[in-house]
């Protein structure tokens, strides 16, 4: 913190209206409409709807403005990429991987759109004579643990890393656990604690989260309802990991449901 200010609360220097993605905002203002929660926009510049959430301080721009709708953030914050491997056997096994750029909004995107396309298979089905494919995990646990990332990670810290291997699923981002919330709170009803307020509360208006505490919960309760087992969520290397899995290991070390 700087003078009683979080990270995203305070003023990037060298920073200015012209480093802001339009479309980047476009598409944020589009989402929120789905959810009716951003103040009317109809009219306003670039920098007056930075102002209504709160981006702006007298002329300048706020980090959080960057990290959320900036054209090249990485100029200023160079590890605010995701890095997405495909792994084999274990975490020595790297087959391939990706690493996406960009804002948040752009990121929240386009990092689905890697898993979908190049990261994840769809197992195929047959319900009578149509060919059904269906998601490999539950869409709204992936976007949760996603959205958790960018939301709560250290910005100046390690890149986000994400690890899909044939069974599981992981995503880790570095920053710890509020101090006096425990990895058993995150099982149940907790109040949310964002280490980065002000892009936690745009994520909200754009309708991305809901700031009640409830990311964790939605990520174990779609698996549950999925018949997945439960997720693993653990502190780690200075941050926090969240594991999906599509079958349990056996003691053997065998993967139950799986030839």
């Amino acid at each position: 913190k700087k003078a009683g200010k979080t990270w995203d609360d305070v003023v990037e220097e060298g920073a200015t209206i012209t480093d802001i993605d339009e479309v980047s905002i476009a598409k944020f203002i589009a989402d929120s409409h789905e959810k009716g929660r951003m103040p009317e926009t109809m009219g306003l510049s670039t920098f007056q709807i930075l102002e209504k959430l709160k981006l702006t301080e007298g002329t300048k721009l706020k980090r959080a403005a960057i990290i959320l709708f900036g054209k090249d953030p990485m100029r200023f914050y160079p590890n605010i990429q995701v890095k997405i491997g495909r792994f084999g056997k274990d975490g020595s096994d790297l087959r391939f991987h990706e690493v996406v750029e960009g804002n948040l909004v752009q990121m929240l995107h386009e990092v689905q759109v890697q898993l979908n396309y190049k990261f994840l298979t769809r197992p195929v089905a047959f319900e009578g004579f149509q060919r059904v494919e269906k998601d490999q995990y539950p869409i709204e646990a992936l976007r949760e643990m996603l959205l958790n990332a960018l939301v709560h990670r250290t910005y100046m810290g390690a890149t986000i890393q994400m690890r899909v291997f044939d069974n599981q699923l992981s995503i880790w981002n570095e920053g710890g656990l509020p101090f006096g919330l425990s990895l058993e709170d995150l099982k149940s009803d907790h109040n949310s604690r964002p280490r980065n307020p002000l892009i936690a509360n745009a994520c909200f208006f754009a309708g991305y989260i809901d700031t009640w505490g409830r990311g964790t919960l939605k990520i174990i309760n779609s698996c549950k309802e999925a018949g997945l087992p439960e997720p693993e969520i653990r502190e780690m290397n200075g941050g926090v990991e969240v594991t999906i899995f599509i079958t349990k290991l056996t003691e053997s070390g065998l993967v139950d449901g799986l030839v």
